[in-house]
């Protein structure tokens, strides 16, 4: 894979790849086109880009192409450059849109909002083949549509087809987290599993793109310390890129720890997402990436953008090295509460 300095090159070796990667592609705009969603592997324009943010990172994760540091990922280079084709987004989150319904460049943004909530998180305009047979089967169960979910991914996994990933993933009744928690720990386990696919580049250099795809969309990285000595079964360079990914990403152990404590009404020690699910919102365990200075929890970025929350670049980004802090700090509350207000020596008793 040849070596992209400047987030110029990347964006010309993007539009190269498809002749669709030069507009919108969700509006269809060839204005500001600039930004990309690393998850949904697909280039919108800067209207779209704001809609994307709002649907929450678990959703899409918007980064620019101008502003963010999309190189010192190999892996997630690898998919922008080899696999972020709007044509193929298009064919499985477009595949059922009525006549007259796909928005233009010059939508309003009420009608922008809905429509891209509407692709994306309602999934309105997906293919419900595989839903369809099992739902009309008498003897359909949720076991048996995670089953045959599952069991769809597998194949795609060991395809090493990211298009019928993405396909499976847009398919499915359930979140990747949840098909993970559901196939449990068995050996190989999903993650595992998809350490065993990887492409070569050309100075011989192994790429982990389906893992790096999978756990962006949610995928389950199993604990080393609980696996143990079976994690010794796997290639020196499928367990460096795993030791490089352990404390980004949500593990099994943390994630059953957080499902009993949702079925319990429990929290677990864990920070929960204020939504309707409960989960949290970038599907990382709070502890991988925040810090305690002993005044205020400072929320820090990870090694990469890639894994960071849905952030672009900016006084506070992972490009200008400085920390963030969240406004909901304890400090931010002894300004509030008037029993712990600084008294003042001069006012009368």
């Amino acid at each position: 894979m040849e070596r992209l300095n400047r987030p110029s090159e990347l964006w010309e070796r993007i539009r190269a790849l498809d002749e669709s990667n030069k507009r919108c592609c969700d509006c269809g705009s060839r204005h500001n086109v600039d930004w990309v969603s690393i998850n949904l592997l697909c280039v919108v324009c800067i209207q779209c880009s704001g809609v994307h943010r709002s649907l929450g990172s678990h959703i899409s994760k918007v980064r620019s192409l101008n502003m963010d540091d999309l190189h010192s990922n190999r892996e997630l280079k690898y998919l922008l450059v080899n696999h972020l084709i709007n044509r193929n987004v298009n064919s499985v989150y477009e595949a059922r849109i009525p006549a007259g319904i796909k928005i233009t460049k010059d939508a309003q943004p009420a009608d922008r909002a809905r429509y891209i909530v509407d692709k994306y998180m309602h999934k309105k305009y997906v293919e419900r083949t595989m839903q369809a047979t099992l739902t009309n089967s008498q003897m359909a169960n949720d076991k048996d549509i995670r089953d045959t979910e599952i069991e769809d991914l597998v194949r795609h996994i060991r395809a090493k087809s990211i298009l019928g990933l993405q396909r499976s993933l847009a398919m499915s009744k359930h979140t990747l987290k949840d098909l993970c928690l559901h196939y449990g720990i068995r050996s190989p386990t999903l993650f595992q599993l998809s350490l065993e696919q990887f492409e070569a580049t050309s100075s011989g250099t192994l790429v982990y793109y389906i893992s790096e795809y999978l756990l962006l969309n949610g995928l389950l990285i199993d604990d080393q310390r609980a696996v143990g000595k079976t994690k010794l079964d796997v290639s020196p360079g499928a367990l460096e890129y795993w030791t490089s990914r352990q404390n980004m990403y949500d593990t099994y152990a943390n994630a059953m720890m957080q499902n009993n404590g949702e079925t319990n009404g429990g929290s677990n020690g864990l920070a929960r997402d204020r939504t309707k699910n409960g989960r949290m919102s970038n599907g990382l365990p709070r502890r991988a990436n925040t810090q305690n200075d002993g005044k205020r929890r400072l929320y820090l970025d990870t090694q990469s953008s890639a894994f960071d929350n849905n952030r672009s670049s900016g006084p506070f980004s992972a490009t200008s090295n400085k920390k963030r802090w969240s406004l909901a700090s304890p400090t931010s509350i002894l300004s509030i509460h008037k029993s712990l207000s600084r008294r003042d020596s001069h006012k009368k008793s």
